[in-house]
């Protein structure tokens, strides 16, 4: 993809936004928490939204009503750039969707510049990225220094952006394209898979099993998409002594005890990407040692891995995703 100069200038410009201080957004004050009485965009009958005239993605932003989002676009030297040739693709969240965000969220936002100027590029992609154009996978690069956004389509209901339902596609802007989201695509990846267990302490344990097994690269590859179900290190209070043993003295790659700690390993990683959405109770998923998963989905929500509880899902990274769950995941016949 050949980047315009118009493009550059945006990525100049986020890079300008990171480096302002919180008090460029401190006018913005407790918008988050704010409730607003207003016309939904979100028609479930609805398929796209057209422009016949030539309006600008600000523009559009305005006629979806996405109002605290352009909001913060227009805090920042975002809104100028967005009215510029492109073409780019927004994927813009409701009012609603910012407003449910975590209270710490919130506080972060507000409080980070950074963080803030962060979320704001995550949302957006220097392409023109329309319906037609999605396909099962499709990892699209975004201004937050490349790191990509997932789609995933599915036969029974709405694409989605990693976790997050497009409600509304396809709102065509004369440089670009908007896409309405039901969520905030937040918090933004910190990196790859391994990155994830790199920076979360509470898979520190998983993490070092990781790294002396020699799997490290495999969840740091950038052309193969994985989920990862990683135990926190409570998890690993729980273990029984002998699956413990044969994890922490393998030193030889040579044996069948490195080989067995691999595949026990393995057993927490599946090929392709599984934000919780697109799970079903009763699923199985097949798994990098070629074991099965059984997934329990109850009122929406991930709940159950095999046998591990979900602590924590949808943690995005730039290749997959990661989900937290209490148990590590051994079985007997890879012992």
């Amino acid at each position: 993809m050949i980047v315009s100069k118009t493009q550059f200038e945006l990525i100049a410009l986020f890079l300008t936004v990171c480096q302002c201080q919180s008090q460029l957004f401190s006018d913005f004050g407790s918008t988050f928490a704010k409730k607003r009485v207003q016309e939904t965009v979100s028609d479930p009958s609805a398929t796209s939204v057209s422009h016949p005239r030539r309006t600008t993605i600000i523009d559009v932003l305005k006629e979806l009503r996405a109002t605290t989002f352009l909001q913060l676009i227009q805090q920042t030297q975002l809104g100028s750039a967005l009215q510029g040739s492109g073409p780019y693709t927004v994927f813009a969240p409701t009012d609603d969707a910012i407003d449910r965000l975590p209270k710490w969220a919130q506080r972060k936002l507000l409080a980070d510049s950074e963080t803030l100027a962060q979320m704001l590029v995550y949302h957006i992609t220097v392409d023109k990225i329309t319906s037609k154009d999605m396909k099962n996978e499709l990892r699209i690069p975004t201004l937050l220094h490349g790191k990509p956004v997932t789609i995933r389509l599915y036969a029974d209901r709405k694409p989605t952006v990693n976790h997050v339902t497009i409600t509304v596609p396809d709102a065509i802007a004369s440089n670009g394209v908007v896409h309405v989201i039901g969520d905030t695509l937040f918090p933004v990846p910190v990196g790859n898979v391994f990155d994830v267990l790199e920076n979360c302490t509470s898979f520190s344990k998983f993490r070092d099993y990781i790294l002396k097994a020699g799997l490290d690269t495999e969840l740091k590859n950038p052309s193969n998409p994985i989920t990862l179900f990683a135990p926190t290190n409570d998890a690993f209070e729980l273990m029984a002594s002998r699956v413990k043993n044969l994890l922490e003295n393998t030193n030889n790659s040579n044996t069948t005890e490195y080989k067995n700690a691999q595949a026990m390993l393995l057993q927490h990683v599946v090929l392709g990407t599984y934000f919780s959405p697109s799970l079903k109770d009763g699923q199985e998923l097949t798994t990098a040692s070629e074991r099965e998963l059984l997934i329990g989905v109850r009122n929406d929500r991930l709940r159950e891995v095999g046998l591990g509880r979900v602590l924590r899902s949808d943690i995005p990274a730039t290749n997959g995703v990661v989900h937290g769950i209490d148990r590590f995941l051994a079985y007997d016949d890879v012992c």
